[in-house]
C-alpha cells in the first residue's frame, strides 16, 4: 500500500483548476489513476483505521462509498466537483483511500451508486491501493 501527502498549500482553491491539476498528477506519478481505481475521500485523522482493517469506516465495514474515475470532476469551471465537495467535509486533515475496484461489487438493492461491497471481506487490506492525503 502506498501512502503519500499531496501538496496544495500553496495553490488558491476554486480558482483555476490547479488543485485538480496537483491531485491528479500526483495520482499519475504513484500510478493511481486509471479505471481500476475507487477514490474514497475521508477523515485523514482516522488514516489508521483502513491501514489496519482496509476500511475507512467505523460502521459497516463490509462497504465503502467511493467514486470512479469517471466520476471525479477535474475542470475548474464545472458547476460541481466531487472531489472537492467530499475534501470539504473534513477541512483540517482531508484524505483519499484509493482501492482496487476488481475488489468490489455492486449491490443496489442493499446500496446507492456510490457503495461498493468487498468482495472478500476478509481480504479488505489486499483491496486497498493507497492513502493520500490533501495537505492544505
Amino acid at each position: 500500500m502506498k501512502k503519500f501527502n499531496i501538496d496544495l498549500s500553496k495553490i488558491i482553491r476554486y480558482v483555476d483548476g490547479q488543485e485538480d491539476r496537483i491531485i491528479r498528477g500526483q495520482l499519475i506519478r504513484h500510478g493511481l489513476y486509471n479505471q481500476d481505481c475507487l477514490y474514497s475521500v475521508f477523515n485523514g485523522d482516522k488514516a489508521k483505521q483502513p491501514k489496519k482493517t482496509g476500511s475507512y469506516r467505523d460502521k459497516n465495514l463490509d462497504s465503502i462509498f467511493a467514486l470512479t474515475k469517471d466520476e471525479l470532476v477535474w475542470e475548474s469551471g464545472s458547476t460541481h466537483n466531487s472531489l472537492k465537495s467530499l475534501s470539504d467535509q473534513y477541512p483540517n486533515n482531508p484524505a483519499i483511500a484509493i482501492y482496487d475496484k476488481k475488489q468490489f461489487f455492486q449491490d443496489f438493492m442493499r446500496g446507492t451508486n456510490w457503495e461498493y461491497f468487498f468482495k472478500n471481506p476478509d481480504k479488505k487490506l489486499e483491496a486497498l491501493l493507497g492513502i493520500a492525503f490533501l495537505r492544505f
